[in-house]
């Protein structure tokens, strides 16, 4: 159960930022965060995720998962905004459902914080059987 609706919800989010010259390092040592995964490839794309799959408790609202991004890229806001001069940042959200008719709500306020991080949303969402 969460939020009192039949069916079983799953959310989390993710901190992405990428693109090409990225060194992972330089971005944890910007933003003090430990990152979830890293990666640079070949062609010297670089990719760091902090996701809060293993911070937040899954069956709480995506609401939530933001909050804890939000709390922790803001006193590192001005880094942040250094770090998307350069490279490309979104956050990605996962959400999934037991029921055919689940959804999830952002409360403005939450919204409003991530346009002051100008981060966007992309979502990932899945609906399947019982």
């Amino acid at each position: 159960m969460w939020a009192g609706k039949e069916g079983v919800f799953q959310s989390r989010a993710s901190l992405r930022i990428y693109g090409g010259g990225l060194t992972p390092e330089e971005v944890t040592t910007a933003l003090k965060i430990q990152p979830t995964r890293t990666s640079v490839n070949n062609e010297n794309l670089g990719m760091w995720t902090y996701s809060t799959k293993d911070h937040v408790n899954n069956l709480l609202p995506l609401a939530a998962h933001l909050k804890h991004l939000i709390d922790l890229l803001s006193p590192n806001r001005d880094s942040l905004i250094l770090l998307q001069k350069n490279f490309s940042t979104d956050v990605l959200c996962y959400f999934a459902s037991q029921s055919d008719t689940g959804g999830f709500d952002l409360p403005a306020a939450v919204l409003a914080d991530l346009a002051t991080l100008n981060l966007g949303l992309r979502t990932d969402e899945y609906f399947c059987c019982r």
